[in-house]
């Protein structure tokens, strides 16, 4: 079974990107487009097992998701 990465960035070019480049190695992607909803997401079934966050995104930053996980 393949490992779970979840993506929070607001740029929809870099979250494509990293999306291509990671289900490319096989890994299973989700994706977020702000912070609130990597938190949602990263709450739920299935639990990713690495999240990755674009520090500097407007409303709830990284740093304010990694301090809510």
């Amino acid at each position: 079974m393949a490992a779970t990465i979840l993506i929070a960035e607001d740029y929809d070019d870099n979250r494509e990107l990293l999306r291509l480049l990671l289900a490319g190695a096989n890994y299973d992607v989700r994706e977020a487009r702000n912070g609130q909803e990597c938190l949602t997401m990263a709450t739920t079934d299935p639990l990713p097992d690495l999240i990755m966050v674009d520090l500097s995104m407007p409303g709830l930053d990284g740093w304010e998701v990694f301090r809510e996980l």
